[in-house]
């Protein structure tokens, strides 16, 4: 993996910090754009990135702020294509719940079933602030900056949502690790 650079190494297309760039987001981002039902995530992804490339000059802020960028401008992408698909309706060859973006679906990652299941009680919103966090590796910040909500009210829903799944974990008598 490369050396993490700055944002005017970016800015200049420094090669080594465009590696950094990739080795640090592709991969989040094509599991957000995919936890969130997009049927062809790696073409968004890229597109993603490729956005993200041609407008890093107009970006302002440090290499901290960068994730929530890149992830807002992936969001943007996720809400144009989801545009699209209803402007041209395609025949499904997957289950519709994909592209729904089914609860589960956010979190076939490292999950097990068992944690799936107490995730998926929770309001969208909980569920995306969970995504963001253990998928995606976002700050409780970024999460905020993210959804538009406060840091602290970012933060308290995390916590409370992982107090709740693990009681319902003891409560269903699932061991956990």
């Amino acid at each position: 993996m490369a050396k993490k650079p700055n944002i005017k190494q970016l800015k200049e297309g420094d090669e080594y910090a465009w590696l950094w760039f990739y080795d640090e987001f592709y991969a989040p981002v094509y599991r957000y754009v995919t936890a969130k039902g997009v049927t062809d995530s790696e073409n968004v992804t890229g597109n993603v990135m490729e956005a993200v490339a041609k407008s890093i000059m107009k970006f302002n802020g440090s290499l901290k702020s960068l994730r929530s960028w890149v992830f807002s401008i992936a969001h943007n992408h996720i809400v144009d294509q989801y545009r699209r698909q209803a402007r041209r309706p395609e025949t499904l060859q997957e289950d519709p719940a994909l592209f729904l973006g089914e609860s589960d679906e956010y979190f076939e990652f490292d999950f097990s079933p068992e944690i799936k299941y107490s995730i998926a009680k929770f309001s969208l919103e909980t569920r995306e602030m969970l995504m963001l966090k253990f998928v995606s590796g976002m700050s409780a910040k970024e999460i905020a900056v993210h959804l538009n909500r406060s840091h602290s009210s970012v933060r308290v829903s995390i916590h409370r949502a992982l107090k709740d799944i693990k009681e319902d974990l003891e409560t269903r008598g699932v061991k956990q690790s």
